[in-house]
């Protein structure tokens, strides 16, 4: 759901039996605004706005709503989901949008502590679905309409590697233990998660923009 300006708010919506909505948003930050930094990996600034937002915490809290805890506002449309990476200290809450921008924050492990930590920034091509994440949390895989898989270090959004499609990736990726497989136009590719060199490819599947199935 897109807020006032180029902004995104998420929200918890409740549909009743009568077809009444009811919602609140779940989370809201602010990506506009000056700061500096490489256009990919971590700033060198915290955003002056990432903070959470108590008083409609408050509000929600007395509807008996789910409580938000703080909000991240991308340019474009977030049309795929969200993917949470990392653990131990917390989890790399991670976002990203039609405009080819793609945010981390990092929510601490402890759910009393409403503070968030603001990672990093990268921008690439367009950004329809949900970026895959490693078994180990440690690695994001964002396809972009731009032609290209890439590999990135959830904790940094520094790049690792990045594969050459040659039609622009809009399927989520699906990762298996060694490797990552995808669709790009009208073939199937599977490349090794930890390089990023093709493993197989399998041509004239038909165009497909879902996630590939596994049975393990």
């Amino acid at each position: 759901e897109l807020g006032d300006g180029p902004a995104l708010t998420v929200s918890h919506v409740t549909v009743a039996a009568d077809g009444t909505q009811t919602g609140s948003p779940v989370a809201a930050v602010p990506l506009t605004g000056p700061f500096t930094g490489p256009s990919t990996g971590p700033l060198t600034r915290p955003l002056a706005w990432l903070r959470p937002r108590h008083r409609r915490a408050r509000g929600a809290a007395a509807a008996g709503l789910p409580r938000p805890r703080w909000r991240l506002r991308l340019p474009g449309s977030v049309q795929a989901g969200i993917a949470v990476a990392g653990g131990g200290a917390g989890e790399v809450v991670v976002a990203a949008s039609t405009s080819g921008d793609v945010a981390a924050v990092r929510v601490p492990a402890d759910r009393g502590d409403r503070s968030v930590s603001w990672l990093w920034r990268a921008r690439f091509g367009p950004v329809y679905r949900r970026p895959g994440v490693s078994h180990d949390g440690r690695t994001l895989f964002v396809p972009s309409a731009d032609r290209h898989l890439y590999a990135l270090d959830a904790s940094t959004g520094l790049v690792g590697w990045r594969f050459a499609a040659d039609a622009p990736v809009l399927s989520q990726p699906l990762v298996a233990p060694e490797l990552v497989v995808f669709t790009a136009g009208e073939r199937l590719f599977a490349v090794h998660a930890t390089s990023g060199e093709l493993a197989w490819a399998v041509p004239g599947r038909g165009f497909s923009a879902g996630r590939a199935g596994c049975d393990g």
